[in-house]
């Protein structure tokens, strides 16, 4: 069988160039030649949503990176094809855009660029969508028995080398104001342009904080999930009077701020709410980024297996949503949004019945009302009222 040629990725003098390059070879991505991601079980991966088991750095390094240049889809990659199929930009296809516009050394460099850390899964939230190993505290009402997991001193010390060569730095938990090792690299020997971090927004830590604002450049990124008890039921046990007054005080920071809220079975129809809660610090000058992510795993919480009537009210508040002020007054900052509307209003209208996983959410609702002490009928009674009646 004769071999697939390898894509020439040439130079590209624009955005809008690259764009269309990336459209037209979906398959590509530049993520392989330029990053890495340690995860807290000590393995790497070039992205968190890479579908192939974890690698040894070692294993990583001699991965035959051309794979990503032949013009097939990758089985690894099913993650950003699936959500590009829906509508919405994938992480390949913005992570691709900026490395070879603006990075292009990035990708020709046999340095790591741009590391990715998940220090531990220290985490006092459990978050049903989650796992023991991004959270201790799922892991200890599930009885899941992982324990805290962390980077070992071997994958630290070699992490605190690539430290020394990246451009970009991001932090994820657990959560990542609660790790030991958090201020620790941050005070670390580097060179960094850039740090993004990821917080649930419970934890308020000030040396850490200051820490961060010596970087040149901060995306601060905010996972709320909904206001008051749509993010108390979502995100338990977090509580939203301390998220709001800690997400004030950070916006005491010129940090570029990135609100990740994920659509799920739970959220989709509150996100309004969401908005309407950004809004006002954005006018006053705040610079938020809205980027909505959709939850397809586990299954059980998608929104699409939602009744009919559930999805029309969701479909009517997304559309009216796209009329919202923040839209037209901060077009630049609201892209995301405006493509996550839109595939939202896409899922409920092709959403079709699907009973296995309709069933498979019954038991998990039920079970995780008793592993929280929580009722949903009282903590979204719209939504539940939607179901079942």
């Amino acid at each position: 069988m004769k071999s697939q040629p390898m894509l020439q990725v040439p130079e590209f003098s624009s955005e809008a160039e690259c764009e269309q390059w990336l459209k037209d070879n979906p398959y590509y991505c530049a993520k392989p030649f330029y990053s890495r991601e340690l995860t807290q079980t000590n393995n790497s991966i070039w992205c968190c949503h890479w579908g192939s088991p974890f690698k040894t750095i070692n294993e990583l390094n001699s991965y035959d990176k051309t794979v990503f240049k032949k013009d097939e889809p990758i089985s690894d990659c099913s993650y950003c094809y699936k959500i590009e199929e829906s509508g919405t930009t994938s992480e390949r296809f913005t992570d691709s855009l900026y490395a070879l516009v603006h990075q292009r050394d990035w990708v020709d460099n046999t340095d790591v660029k741009s590391l990715k850390l998940r220090l531990d899964n220290i985490c006092n939230v459990s978050c049903q969508m989650c796992n023991a190993h991004n959270s201790s505290l799922y892991d200890k009402v599930t009885g899941s028995n992982v324990g805290i997991i962390g980077l070992n001193d071997e994958i630290w010390k070699t992490t605190l080398e690539d430290l020394k060569s990246a451009d970009i730095l991001s932090l994820f938990g657990g959560e990542t104001f609660l790790s030991p090792k958090t201020e620790i690299i941050l005070n670390a020997e580097h060179s960094l342009k850039q740090v993004q971090f990821q917080t649930n927004c419970t934890v308020y830590k000030k040396n850490i904080l200051e820490a961060i604002n010596r970087v040149p450049s901060v995306d601060f990124g905010l996972s709320i999930d909904g206001i008051g008890p749509v993010n108390e039921y979502t995100r338990w046990p977090s509580k939203w009077g301390k998220i709001k007054r800690n997400v004030e005080r950070f916006f005491e920071y010129d940090f570029n701020f990135i609100a990740t809220p994920v659509v799920n079975i739970y959220t989709a129809l509150y996100l309004d709410e969401l908005i309407d809660f950004y809004y006002p610090y954005m006018k006053d000058g705040v610079d938020i980024i809205i980027t909505p992510f959709f939850c397809i795993d586990p299954e059980w919480m998608d929104m699409n297996i939602l009744p009919a009537n559930a999805l029309t009210a969701i479909e009517e508040r997304s559309t009216k949503l796209l009329d919202h002020p923040v839209i037209t007054e901060f077009p630049l900052q609201t892209t995301g949004l405006v493509e996550s509307l839109s595939s939202i209003i896409n899922v409920c209208q092709a959403a079709s019945p699907n009973p296995s996983v309709w069933d498979e959410f019954l038991v998990n609702n039920a079970k995780w009302d008793k592993i929280q002490g929580t009722s949903f009928k009282d903590s979204l009674p719209e939504l539940y009222s939607l179901i079942y009646t």
